[in-house]
């Protein structure tokens, strides 16, 4: 998993339980599994979180990439991250359309939403703020990537030619 972006507005809380999800999951994840960070925050900001060993065996902080880096960043990985707050369920991250870009699939820590609802029926991955939700939906992802003969997903409602032409049927009342 890769996630770049912002950790602020309480998505840090997110770390901890998608490092206890891993753990419940280790068994049945890849030795190999593991979750880039790209952001601001880093690993000495969860040191005295009680889960900090498991942060620092499956969580892998880097620094804040430039926006024109990102595609290159996130190209090599099988699904994107995106964490929305607690407090805002409702919100489109804007790596989001980065990774929908990419044509990756997208796994989601919120609350509910629209963009949960929007992932669960596109056959992505989305769980609330649970370590138990976070740990099924891993296990999706893993049976998801074992027998998945293309990792690209298309997202059309998100497409610039569709959207554009839903824009000017508004705008000439069609």
């Amino acid at each position: 998993l890769v996630y770049a972006g912002s950790l602020g507005l309480g998505r840090e809380k997110a770390i901890p339980l998608l490092a206890e999800a891993i753990e419940l999951q280790k068994n049945e994840l890849h030795p190999d599994f593991r979750v880039d960070i790209y952001s601001e925050k880093n690993l000495k900001d969860f040191n005295h979180h009680p889960s900090y060993h498991l942060i620092k065996k499956y969580i892998y902080f880097h620094a804040k990439v430039n926006p024109q880096k990102i595609q290159e960043i996130i190209l090599p990985y099988y699904c994107g991250l995106t964490i929305n707050s607690e407090i805002y369920p409702y919100a489109f991250g804007t790596k989001v359309f980065d990774y929908m870009v990419s044509g990756k699939k997208i796994f989601l820590i919120s609350n509910g939403g629209e963009l949960y609802d929007y992932l669960k029926k596109k056959g992505c991955f989305a769980a609330g703020y649970s370590v138990s939700e976070i740990a099924s939906e891993l296990k999706k992802l893993k049976a998801d990537f074992i027998n998945s003969k293309n990792s690209s997903i298309e997202y059309p409602e998100f497409d610039l030619q569709y959207l554009t032409s839903k824009v000017e049927s508004l705008l000439l009342c069609d």
